[in-house]
């Protein structure tokens, strides 16, 4: 399968799920990267405290 087709197919299914089910699927989707982000963050500080790992995770989703 070519890039474009695949990129065809996955809208066609996005169209054909619901509001609500699209809706679902973005926050799913942004708690899976605030994960992946807090994994790395504690990769790199193990010891840093629930306080500060969520300061620094603000700190990257608001980065410009």
């Amino acid at each position: 399968m070519r890039p474009a087709e695949g990129e065809k197919i996955h809208f066609e299914l996005l169209r054909n799920k619901t509001g609500q089910e699209r809706l679902k699927m973005a926050l799913d989707l942004n708690e899976l990267v605030k994960k992946i982000a807090a994994d790395g963050i504690r990769y790199q500080r193990p010891n840093i405290s629930q306080t500060e790992l969520n300061k620094q995770l603000a700190l990257r989703i608001r980065h410009d």
